[in-house]
């Protein structure tokens, strides 16, 4: 069967250019450029000829004041649009998170469009109302479009259908060499990694997980297969565990930092922590969604062990997140500071969100409060401060967090989640997508960033150093980094911009 199509970009390319132009088609042919009488009113009869009416009885307009009222609707409909676009984002904040300046724009640009096309109706007769009804649908799908556009959700049919997305794994190396036997072989690797999608069994939490996602580096893909540094990462909701792959591009992330590492990478797995695509788990185990928390917790780590080439030492290990899945690693992390030792958080929010905090502990923890707070970062933060991993001198424990620059409430979020790091003890580096909001262009900004750090942070830099014959690798710089900048008012106490060894 042939399923291109599947593979069809729907986040631009013909697609997107095919909608515009279908939409500017629409719209110069509802422009009254031609002399003529548009929209007599209703009270005259079809039967009777235009020219015989009295202007007054056929309230007919000219091409220049049907011009106008077009114009105005057009702009009412889009006025009126951002209005309530603003109003459920940055004010209700119905959606738990900002959309941002380039959503809401598109929102108010197919509210025009809409408004456009229904004056349209009024003002046009025959064959051209029916192109100003066919204009309301090809505008709403053109401004869907646009706005996956900016959030990067689904690039391709097959990730907005929910298709699997990449070939299921029959088997995975196993790990027969240290990393610097491996840098002193001469055995040669790919050039890329591979991605692999996988069951993963909910043995214990028996969790109605989704296949996850596996990304091995070329390192282990060779005859010499070293313990890797594993990185586990969360998409937000509504998604799907391929998101970070599909959306997110750490795959090709990956590889590009494997590229300059000689074929070093972290693992990467994308484990299901929602349980279907619009499912909020709230990364716990609760009622209505089963143990998400003991799946990600227990299952998935111990799944990973015994079938990944990784390491067993998880000061290696890392946990990443996006929007809901970036508050999954803030709950996580200093919950399980025995399991993750790197955490990066981008665009998290302050506390689960899936409706009232009164609705939340009844409905999903069984009116259970303690529970709840358990899982607010600033809980877990100061439980983690009174722990044996609060004690040293040196912070065990490191977290990137990030938000666009589009994108306030996260950013007001993450500065916050910064203080409760920085007092537990944690090295905390704050940083700023430059031009994006909260969508996958700030993931993936951030993570190129955020795997240079957390390669560092587990040896992988310090391995090539030997290779290289001691020459010194510098820590990461956000300087290096055009498109992030510090975020401003968030704790540094790992200074981005400083060169530490």
């Amino acid at each position: 069967m042939n399923t291109w199509w599947l593979n069809t970009h729907i986040d631009g390319g013909w697609v997107m250019w095919g909608s515009m132009g279908i939409v500017a088609v629409l719209v110069l042919s509802l422009l009254p450029l031609r002399m003529g009488v548009y929209r007599p009113s209703a009270r005259v009869s079809r039967s009777v000829p235009l020219r015989s009416v009295s202007p007054t009885a056929s309230r007919s307009v000219s091409p220049y004041h049907a011009f106008l009222r077009q114009f105005f609707w057009t702009i009412v409909a889009g006025a009126v649009g951002w209005a309530i676009a603003w109003l459920l984002s940055d004010v209700i904040v119905a959606f738990g998170v900002s959309l941002g300046r380039k959503i809401t724009l598109r929102v108010a640009l197919g509210s025009a469009l809409i408004g456009f096309a229904l004056v349209s109706v009024r003002i046009h007769r025959s064959w051209r109302r029916v192109l100003a009804v066919l204009l309301v649908p090809a505008a709403i799908l053109l401004s869907a479009l646009q706005i996956n556009a900016v959030y990067g959700q689904y690039p391709t049919v097959r990730t907005l259908l929910g298709v699997e997305h990449f070939e299921r794994a029959s088997s995975f190396p196993v790990a027969n060499s240290s990393l610097t036997d491996y840098l002193s072989s001469s055995s040669s690797v790919p050039s890329r990694g591979r991605i692999n999608s996988v069951d993963i069994p909910a043995t214990t939490s028996h969790f109605q997980a989704r296949t996850a996602v596996v990304y091995l580096p070329p390192a282990v893909l060779g005859k010499k297969v070293p313990d890797m540094p594993v990185l586990l990462v969360l998409s937000g909701q509504p998604g799907n565990p391929d998101t970070f792959f599909t959306a997110g591009q750490i795959g090709a992330l990956a590889d590009a930092y494997a590229k300059t590492h000689h074929g070093l990478a972290p693992v990467i797995v994308s484990p299901d922590q929602l349980g279907a695509r619009f499912h909020n788990t709230l990364c716990a185990n609760t009622r209505p969604y089963g143990n998400a928390e003991t799946y990600l917790t227990q299952d998935v780590i111990r799944w990973i062990e015994s079938t990944l080439p990784v390491t067993k030492d998880h000061t290696k290990w890392g946990l990443a997140g996006f929007s809901q899945g970036g508050t999954c690693s803030v709950q996580l992390g200093p919950t399980y500071p025995q399991l993750f030792s790197h955490i990066i958080d981008v665009s998290g929010e302050l506390s689960p969100n899936a409706g009232s905090e009164s609705t939340m502990i009844q409905d999903y923890f069984g009116g259970d409060k303690a529970v709840y707070e358990a899982h607010i970062p600033q809980n877990a933060f100061a439980k983690y401060a009174s722990s044996s991993f609060a004690s040293t001198e040196i912070p065990q424990h490191t977290i990137i967090l990030a938000a666009g620059e589009l994108d306030p409430l996260a950013q007001r979020n993450e500065v916050a989640i910064s203080r409760f790091a920085e007092k537990a003890g944690w090295s905390v580096s704050s940083v700023l997508a430059k031009k994006s909001g909260h969508d996958w262009q700030t993931v993936r900004a951030v993570m190129r960033y955020g795997l240079d750090i957390f390669g560092y942070e587990t040896g992988l830099s310090s391995s090539v150093e030997a290779k290289l014959g001691g020459q010194i690798l510098n820590k990461p710089k956000l300087s290096d980094y055009p498109d992030l900048q510090p975020l401003p008012g968030a704790a540094q106490t790992q200074n981005p911009q400083k060169e530490v060894r």
